[in-house]
Protein backbone atom coordinates (compact mmCIF):
# COMPACT_ATOMS: atom_id res chain seq x y z
CA UNK A 1 0.00 0.00 0.00
CA UNK A 2 1.60 3.13 -0.97
CA UNK A 3 1.00 6.55 0.76
CA UNK A 4 -2.99 7.28 0.80
CA UNK A 5 -3.69 4.30 -1.14
CA UNK A 6 -4.76 0.30 -0.64
CA UNK A 7 -3.90 -2.65 -3.39
CA UNK A 8 -7.14 -4.49 -4.66
CA UNK A 9 -7.69 -6.69 -6.74
CA UNK A 10 -10.94 -7.02 -9.28
CA UNK A 11 -12.02 -9.42 -11.77
CA UNK A 12 -14.44 -7.90 -14.87
CA UNK A 13 -15.85 -8.36 -18.36
CA UNK A 14 -13.43 -7.81 -20.50
CA UNK A 15 -15.18 -4.35 -21.88
CA UNK A 16 -14.72 -3.22 -18.78
CA UNK A 17 -11.35 -3.22 -19.46
CA UNK A 18 -11.36 -1.85 -22.87
CA UNK A 19 -13.37 1.30 -21.66
CA UNK A 20 -11.04 1.56 -19.24
CA UNK A 21 -7.78 1.78 -21.68
CA UNK A 22 -10.34 4.30 -23.88
CA UNK A 23 -9.66 6.57 -20.68
CA UNK A 24 -13.58 6.13 -19.57
CA UNK A 25 -14.39 5.91 -15.57
CA UNK A 26 -16.38 2.18 -14.60
CA UNK A 27 -19.40 2.55 -12.47
CA UNK A 28 -22.10 -0.52 -12.28
CA UNK A 29 -26.17 0.03 -13.04
CA UNK A 30 -28.40 -2.17 -11.13
CA UNK A 31 -29.19 -3.68 -14.41
CA UNK A 32 -26.27 -5.26 -14.36
CA UNK A 33 -26.86 -7.03 -11.27
CA UNK A 34 -30.16 -8.11 -12.51
CA UNK A 35 -28.84 -9.18 -15.64
CA UNK A 36 -26.43 -11.60 -14.34
CA UNK A 37 -28.13 -13.53 -11.37
CA UNK A 38 -31.87 -13.48 -12.93
CA UNK A 39 -34.92 -14.72 -10.39
CA UNK A 40 -32.78 -14.62 -7.54
CA UNK A 41 -31.14 -11.25 -8.37
CA UNK A 42 -33.85 -9.71 -5.61
CA UNK A 43 -31.66 -11.38 -2.81
CA UNK A 44 -28.40 -9.86 -3.87
CA UNK A 45 -29.65 -6.34 -4.77
CA UNK A 46 -30.71 -6.77 -0.95
CA UNK A 47 -27.41 -7.05 -0.22
CA UNK A 48 -25.67 -4.98 -2.47
CA UNK A 49 -28.31 -2.50 -1.52
CA UNK A 50 -26.97 -2.36 2.23
CA UNK A 51 -23.81 -1.86 1.46
CA UNK A 52 -24.18 0.57 -1.01
CA UNK A 53 -26.43 2.73 1.97
CA UNK A 54 -23.26 2.51 4.22
CA UNK A 55 -20.98 3.21 1.45
CA UNK A 56 -23.17 6.15 0.23
CA UNK A 57 -22.74 7.31 3.61
CA UNK A 58 -19.10 7.48 3.90
CA UNK A 59 -17.56 8.14 0.48
CA UNK A 60 -19.00 10.27 -2.59
CA UNK A 61 -21.44 8.09 -4.39
CA UNK A 62 -20.20 9.69 -8.44
CA UNK A 63 -23.17 10.13 -10.66
CA UNK A 64 -24.76 6.85 -12.63
CA UNK A 65 -23.04 4.76 -9.72
CA UNK A 66 -26.19 2.41 -8.75
CA UNK A 67 -24.23 -0.52 -7.00
CA UNK A 68 -20.60 -1.45 -5.94
CA UNK A 69 -17.89 -3.03 -7.65
CA UNK A 70 -15.97 -5.77 -5.33
CA UNK A 71 -12.30 -6.33 -4.99
CA UNK A 72 -10.12 -8.01 -2.92
CA UNK A 73 -7.12 -7.61 -0.87
CA UNK A 74 -6.03 -10.78 -1.84
CA UNK A 75 -5.56 -12.12 -4.97
CA UNK A 76 -6.50 -15.66 -4.93
CA UNK A 77 -10.30 -14.74 -4.39
CA UNK A 78 -10.62 -13.22 -7.98
CA UNK A 79 -10.61 -15.44 -10.87
CA UNK A 80 -10.30 -15.38 -14.72
CA UNK A 81 -13.51 -16.82 -15.65
CA UNK A 82 -15.10 -16.85 -19.38
CA UNK A 83 -14.50 -12.86 -20.61
CA UNK A 84 -13.09 -11.56 -17.84
CA UNK A 85 -9.74 -10.45 -17.15
CA UNK A 86 -8.36 -9.50 -13.84
CA UNK A 87 -6.82 -6.20 -12.53
CA UNK A 88 -4.70 -4.76 -9.76
CA UNK A 89 -6.32 -1.63 -8.67
CA UNK A 90 -4.47 1.62 -6.40
CA UNK A 91 -7.35 3.16 -4.98
CA UNK A 92 -7.17 5.92 -2.87
CA UNK A 93 -8.11 4.54 0.45
CA UNK A 94 -11.48 7.21 0.83
CA UNK A 95 -12.47 5.74 -2.27
CA UNK A 96 -13.11 2.16 -0.81
CA UNK A 97 -15.48 0.71 1.81
CA UNK A 98 -13.43 -2.48 3.42
CA UNK A 99 -15.30 -5.30 4.79
CA UNK A 100 -15.12 -8.63 6.48
CA UNK A 101 -16.01 -11.81 3.24
CA UNK A 102 -16.63 -14.10 5.73
CA UNK A 103 -19.30 -11.84 7.35
CA UNK A 104 -20.31 -10.46 4.03
CA UNK A 105 -20.98 -14.26 2.62
CA UNK A 106 -23.48 -14.50 5.61
CA UNK A 107 -25.10 -11.51 4.17
CA UNK A 108 -25.72 -12.87 0.51
CA UNK A 109 -27.29 -15.45 2.30
CA UNK A 110 -29.98 -12.32 3.96
CA UNK A 111 -28.41 -14.21 7.62
CA UNK A 112 -28.42 -13.06 11.05
CA UNK A 113 -24.68 -12.21 11.99
CA UNK A 114 -23.53 -12.75 15.85
CA UNK A 115 -21.58 -14.64 17.85
CA UNK A 116 -23.10 -18.60 17.73
CA UNK A 117 -25.07 -18.21 20.75
CA UNK A 118 -26.76 -15.04 19.65
CA UNK A 119 -27.33 -16.80 16.11
CA UNK A 120 -28.91 -20.22 17.79
CA UNK A 121 -31.20 -17.78 19.80
CA UNK A 122 -32.40 -15.57 16.62
CA UNK A 123 -32.58 -18.92 14.87
CA UNK A 124 -34.91 -20.29 17.46
CA UNK A 125 -36.63 -17.54 17.48
CA UNK A 126 -37.34 -17.59 13.79
CA UNK A 127 -38.60 -21.59 14.38
CA UNK A 128 -41.16 -20.67 16.69
CA UNK A 129 -42.34 -18.30 14.91
CA UNK A 130 -42.73 -21.28 11.90
CA UNK A 131 -40.02 -19.72 9.91
CA UNK A 132 -37.56 -21.80 8.35
CA UNK A 133 -35.40 -19.37 7.20
CA UNK A 134 -34.19 -16.04 6.94
CA UNK A 135 -35.11 -15.79 3.52
CA UNK A 136 -38.59 -16.23 4.10
CA UNK A 137 -38.55 -12.90 6.13
CA UNK A 138 -37.14 -10.73 3.23
CA UNK A 139 -40.17 -12.64 0.88
CA UNK A 140 -42.65 -11.46 3.17
CA UNK A 141 -43.83 -7.97 4.70
CA UNK A 142 -45.34 -9.91 7.79
CA UNK A 143 -41.64 -9.95 9.77
CA UNK A 144 -40.52 -6.16 9.85
CA UNK A 145 -39.15 -6.73 13.49
CA UNK A 146 -37.25 -9.90 12.89
CA UNK A 147 -35.73 -8.35 9.28
CA UNK A 148 -34.80 -4.96 11.05
CA UNK A 149 -32.28 -7.56 13.56
CA UNK A 150 -31.15 -9.03 10.99
CA UNK A 151 -30.21 -5.62 9.23
CA UNK A 152 -28.72 -4.44 11.99
CA UNK A 153 -26.66 -7.51 12.56
CA UNK A 154 -24.87 -6.53 9.48
CA UNK A 155 -22.85 -4.00 11.00
CA UNK A 156 -20.52 -6.18 12.28
CA UNK A 157 -19.03 -7.33 8.92
CA UNK A 158 -17.12 -3.64 9.33
CA UNK A 159 -15.09 -4.84 12.35
CA UNK A 160 -11.68 -5.79 10.80
CA UNK A 161 -10.08 -5.80 14.07
CA UNK A 162 -7.70 -9.00 13.86
CA UNK A 163 -8.85 -9.62 10.83
CA UNK A 164 -6.17 -11.02 7.89
CA UNK A 165 -5.51 -9.17 4.37
CA UNK A 166 -6.82 -12.76 2.80
CA UNK A 167 -10.76 -11.69 4.34
CA UNK A 168 -10.89 -8.42 3.64
CA UNK A 169 -12.59 -7.81 0.72
CA UNK A 170 -13.75 -4.34 -0.88
CA UNK A 171 -16.49 -2.06 -2.80
CA UNK A 172 -15.71 0.98 -4.88
CA UNK A 173 -18.42 3.18 -6.85
CA UNK A 174 -16.55 3.60 -9.73
CA UNK A 175 -13.35 2.43 -11.47
CA UNK A 176 -11.02 5.23 -12.78
CA UNK A 177 -8.72 4.50 -15.58
CA UNK A 178 -5.81 6.21 -13.53
CA UNK A 179 -5.91 3.18 -11.06
CA UNK A 180 -5.43 0.23 -13.05
CA UNK A 181 -1.76 -0.91 -12.33
CA UNK A 182 -1.53 -4.50 -14.03
CA UNK A 183 -3.44 -6.15 -15.98
CA UNK A 184 -3.60 -10.50 -16.11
Amino acid sequence: MSEGKISLWTSQDVRVHQSLQRGETYTVKKEYVKEKFGEVAWIFLEAYGYLGKVAAAQMEQPEGSESLIWTFRDRKWVKKEGDSVVMKLEVPVDQVLLFNLNKWNKILNLSFIGEAREEEQFASELAKMGIKDTLEVFRSSFYPVQKRKIIDSWKSVFDLQGISDEYIQGGLWEIQPSWVTEVL
